[in-house]
């Protein structure tokens, strides 16, 4: 996997082409969000959450793809067979 940390949306926009699908994105004001999930989901919604595999990496783990998007691809064939 890349070794730079992905955002949320990056991961989604990449899967969204790789499987051929339009990325549908549904904004709410965060005062709604919150009344409609609650103000502890809300926050974890609104963070821009990043996936980074520092921790895999330094314990010696090694990834079989070494890009997201190899590794996307690999799932994508497998969604399709």
């Amino acid at each position: 996997m890349n070794s730079d940390p992905i955002r949320m949306f990056e991961f989604a926009t990449t899967f969204a082409r790789l499987a051929n699908r339009r990325l549908r994105v549904c904004r709410l004001p965060a005062a709604l969000t919150s009344l409609v999930i609650g103000a502890v989901r809300a926050d974890h919604i609104r963070t821009d959450a990043v996936f980074s595999n520092i921790r895999l990496r330094g314990i010696g783990f090694r990834f079989q793809y070494p890009t997201l998007e190899q590794g996307l691809e690999q799932i994508v064939r497998t969604l399709h067979e």
